[in-house]
């Protein structure tokens, strides 16, 4: 399974666990300058490993809200779906299996100027494994 649609996987497991829609409140790759607020999954670097029947990666999700409150709420909400262990995720190409994800660790909210507007950023990192 290639790096795009590992993302891809990642992003659409997020999008149903939290109960977003995928390209609407919830991107791949990051969230467009166009888009007032939502979260998005961005798959890092992997990470070298002495079994190579596992891959593991660095997973970032980013938010950007307009409520600190909404930001929270989400921060929240996905510390509550880790750990996670043995989620298939159906794509078009294929079935993904996430073998899991474990939080490595969350900056919290910080307050920024998005196009003028105040906004309430955060990131979220961890560890996937396939």
């Amino acid at each position: 399974m290639n790096a795009i649609n590992l993302e891809r996987a990642l992003t659409k497991f997020w999008a149903d666990t939290l109960g977003l829609t995928v390209d609407t409140n919830i991107f791949r790759g990051g969230i467009p300058s166009t888009q007032t607020e939502g979260a998005a999954v961005v798959l890092g670097a992997e990470f070298t490993s002495n079994n190579p029947a596992v891959k593991r990666y660095n997973v970032q999700i980013l938010g950007k809200y307009v409520s600190r409150d909404a930001a929270l709420q989400m921060l929240e909400d996905i510390s509550a779906a880790l750990p996670c262990y043995n989620k298939v995720v159906t794509l078009t190409e294929g079935n993904v299996t996430i073998r899991g994800m474990l939080m490595l660790e969350s900056d919290g909210i910080r307050a920024q100027t998005d196009n003028g507007q105040e906004k309430n950023f955060f990131t979220f990192n961890l560890i996937a494994c396939f």
